[in-house]
């Protein structure tokens, strides 16, 4: 059985890792830390959680190792884009362990079917006479 898997969360913000955005002089790409580097299937959990905009505010976000990345003014981040990175990382912790859960669910049916099988097999071997 695979290790449980904790929540991953937005633990700071990294300064140093900030840089000029491409897009617009007044932005910057600002790096949110996460507690670990997530799993690729919560990245496109995560992803999918940001494809549509919910809000006219609303800015590019995407995961970098073990951050999340925002083209945004700098200030918007505490007006708008934490608040729904914080839903969109939960949202994403959930999915995942959906994922997870559904995963776990297929290898325990395939297990049980693999056993079936094997007493299947086995029973008709006891009642095969070799004389």
């Amino acid at each position: 059985m695979s290790k449980p898997f904790i929540d991953i969360r937005i633990t700071g913000l990294n300064a140093a890792a900030t840089k000029q955005s491409q897009t617009a002089p007044g932005l910057r790409l600002m790096s949110l830390s996460l507690s670990q580097d997530p799993p690729a299937v919560w990245c496109k959990i995560f992803d999918a959680e940001r494809q549509f905009p919910r809000h006219s505010m609303w800015r590019r976000a995407w995961i970098d190792g073990s951050s999340i990345v925002v083209d945004c003014v700098p200030e918007e981040l505490e007006t708008y884009h934490l608040a729904d990175l914080k839903v969109d990382v939960a949202n994403s912790n959930t999915k995942f362990r959906d994922f997870l859960a559904n995963k776990e669910r297929k290898v325990k049916a395939a297990q049980q079917t693999e056993q079936r099988e094997r007493e299947r097999i086995e029973k008709l071997g006891q009642r095969l006479k070799f004389d």
